[in-house]
């Protein structure tokens, strides 16, 4: 609870502190006023939390008999999530289209030629737009079959999710209140018809963590097969929708061989081959087909921001270090392409090398890990500037529009 707490406060004190312009770099010093008001914050989070827990264990002690939220239809929670979703869905019809999401829409429509975005997440938009095109004839009606099929599986997924709770002792009513957050939450709604990889990524991995869960309770067990197969299934999914996950997929896979130690030897196989398998369709495979790798700044938006607000702060960098950063992106331009919120501005701008990047990674990482050490209060608020609107409570997100691509795809605004 304490350690929640201390976060929870943390992002609190940050988010007051933090500018609301995202243009200015920094925020204000910490005083000691805010230092008794993050003390405040936690005193009272941390009670909250306490006295919610009580509640919970308590309303569940009273329900312990009760057959919960099973003796509803499953079916029904889905139907019931979907359609609270459905008058949003019309009012931004046909879904959430922004800058990436052309993107995708133009590889779909031709061929994939990058893994700038997921594969497997490309496929999917190729197929529901495919689809919508041959039964409607109109784009702005397959980009909404490809928004109702995500909007399907998100609520596949969420209504999978509340089955989970109630197998593990939640209430009749505390799968209500689950089903009432999801169904109403701002940010789930509308991010279901999003056209972005981030949203079933997301889901897929939701589902991950809740098996590992299972697995760290005794629940799910991989010595059985079944279960073996149903984790390798979620492990290898999240591999192919998110560029480079596959690193965390490996170490995930080192720390359940150390936890079913007894059945190393079953586990190690199973998992060298599942790791062979996702690189070789990421490696060679693509290669044949004449799928690129993405550009190596696509997963470096924090070390490049981190390294942009160094520059612009006249923070400690040696010469030859400035040498190397000239030649990714001239210093003089860092403070034009540097926008605090984001590193879209700094990879796409137009004097951005991405040629020289992708082949002088191996030094760039050394050179940001130097100035990572020399400069770590200006590295930490860069990463929390960019990271702001995942943890921040005073971030305001634009309403997505459809913007300069959509005359040549005939996709319309309606709403």
């Amino acid at each position: 609870y304490s350690l929640f707490s201390f976060f929870f406060s943390l992002a609190v004190l940050f988010s007051i502190k933090m500018p609301t312009d995202f243009k200015k770099i920094f925020w204000t010093g910490i005083s000691l006023a805010d230092l008794f008001l993050f003390g405040m914050i936690f005193f009272i989070v941390l009670l909250t939390v306490i006295f919610l827990n009580r509640g919970i264990d308590w309303i569940n002690s009273r329900h312990k008999n009760e057959k919960s939220v099973t003796k509803i239809p499953t079916g029904c929670i889905f139907i019931i999530i979907f359609l609270a979703w459905m008058p949003f869905f019309l009012a931004f019809y046909p879904g959430n289209i922004s800058g990436d999401s052309f993107s995708s829409i133009y590889q779909a429509l031709s061929h994939i030629t990058s893994t700038a975005h997921p594969v497997l997440f490309t496929l999917l938009v190729k197929v529901t737009l495919k689809t919508g095109l041959f039964l409607f004839h109109n784009m702005n009606a397959a980009i909404a079959v490809f928004s109702i099929t995500q909007m399907l599986l998100l609520d596949g997924i969420l209504t999978y999710t509340v089955f989970w709770l109630n197998r593990h002792g939640i209430s009749r009513k505390g799968c209500i209140l689950a089903v009432i957050y999801f169904a109403l939450n701002p940010l789930i709604v509308r991010f279901s018809f999003t056209m972005w990889k981030d949203i079933l990524f997301s889901g897929v991995m939701l589902l991950l963590v809740l098996f590992l869960y299972d697995v760290a309770i005794g629940a799910k067990r991989l010595t059985e097969n079944r279960d073996l197969l149903q984790f390798l299934a979620l492990a290898v999914l999240v591999s192919f929708l998110r560029n480079r996950i596959v690193y965390a997929v490996i170490a995930i896979f080192i720390l359940l061989i150390g936890i079913y130690r007894t059945y190393w030897k079953k586990m190690l196989v199973v998992f060298l081959l599942t790791s062979v398998l996702i690189f070789f369709i990421q490696g060679p495979l693509y290669s044949y087909l004449n799928i690129r790798p993405s550009n190596f700044a696509e997963g470096q938006g924090v070390s490049l921001q981190q390294i942009a607000a160094v520059v612009v702060e006249d923070g400690k960098i040696s010469e030859s270090e400035k040498e190397f950063i000239n030649k990714i992106i001239p210093l003089e331009d860092i403070p034009k392409a540097y926008n605090p919120s984001t590193v879209d501005n700094l990879k796409g701008y137009e004097t951005f090398d991405h040629n020289f990047l992708n082949s002088h990674s191996v030094e760039y990482v050394k050179i940001w890990i130097s100035i990572l050490f020399k400069n770590p209060w200006y590295c930490t608020k860069a990463w929390l500037m960019t990271t702001r609107s995942f943890w921040g409570f005073n971030v305001f997100i634009e309403p997505f529009a459809i913007t300069w691509p959509s005359e040549k795809l005939n996709i319309h605004q309606v709403n």
